[in-house]
């Protein structure tokens, strides 16, 4: 699951894994809703893709695999209003 994910132009979310735990902070531009540069939240495993963030707005994100099962992008509160994002090819 770890790597850079682009929302959009200076809106990259960035998926860090220490130890045991999964870690997200926005580290481009401009803050990806609840996630902001400079402060990182754990995201908690709900299923084997869906996770479940820390940060005050309790964000859920939904990772994408290819047929090849690899994670190419996220979904940001899956649902109707989902914000998707890819998996920028360097991470």
């Amino acid at each position: 699951y770890a790597g850079e994910y682009e929302f959009g132009p200076g809106a990259l979310l960035t998926i860090r894994q220490e130890g045991d735990r999964l870690l997200a902070e926005a580290t481009g531009e401009r803050a990806v809703y609840g996630f902001h540069r400079g402060r990182q939240w754990e995201i908690s495993p709900t299923s084997q893709l869906d996770f479940f963030s820390e940060n005050p707005r309790g964000d859920r994100l939904r990772f994408v695999r290819d047929g090849r099962n690899r994670v190419t992008g996220l979904t940001l509160n899956p649902g109707p209003w989902g914000i998707s994002a890819r998996k920028t090819p360097r991470s």
